[in-house]
């Protein structure tokens, strides 16, 4: 009887569609660890060994094994050392908020270069997509957003809002030339799914 394989494609596309529309941590975590249940699956069918035969593992899935496993401490109310926080050294934004501010800092940039907008024109248009995409963070000033998003763009430029963040704003730079058109634009540089990744800027 032939053993029927299975379709791991399949399986990792509905891990991974299932755990963007989960409502809840713990529903994310269950799916998250099936995504990496199935990569594990596939790493081991694309480069396979007999531990039978006393071969050793062609590479170390431990990082996945301990992933796995802290999920599951965090379900069982526990926290994870590797999930601690690095201790802060004065107050700084969400990641997630310095990313998108970075990028619309750069945003309003290309408005004034490319659309012959003023600079409060830019950052009132800028902060209104942001604000559209639930995008622009706690607020705990008074002053309307497009002002703070003016200076933080100030700022970013001339580096006071640290390395990582001036690295994301010219990366957004580097992009706009794909988006011929104000809505591309926004639509491409300020999507709500998009990670604060690595950037290609250093």
């Amino acid at each position: 009887m032939t053993k029927r394989r299975i379709d791991l494609p399949l399986i990792l596309n509905v891990a991974a569609r299932r755990y963007d529309e989960a409502a809840n941590p713990v529903s994310k975590r269950y799916w998250l660890r099936t995504y990496l249940e199935a990569l594990e699956m596939a790493a081991t069918q694309a480069y396979p060994w007999n531990p039978l035969k006393g071969e050793p593992p062609l590479f170390n899935l431990r990082p996945v094994y301990e992933l796995d496993e802290h999920l599951r401490e965090l379900d069982h109310g526990e926290t994870p050392e590797l999930f601690r926080s690095a201790p802060k050294r004065g107050r700084k934004s969400p990641r997630r908020k310095q990313f998108f501010w970075a990028v619309g800092s750069a945003l309003i940039d290309v408005l004034m270069a490319r659309f012959n907008k003023s600079e409060e024109e830019a950052a009132r248009a800028v902060a209104e997509q942001l604000r559209i995409r639930g995008l622009l963070g706690a607020q705990r000033s008074t002053s309307p957003a497009w002002k703070l998003l003016q200076t933080w763009r100030d700022k970013v430029r001339n580096g006071e809002k640290g390395v990582l963040a001036r690295h994301w704003y010219d990366d957004a730079l580097l992009f706009e030339a794909f988006y011929r058109t104000e809505p591309k634009l926004y639509g491409g540089l300020l999507d709500p799914t998009a990670l604060p990744r690595e950037t290609l800027s250093k």
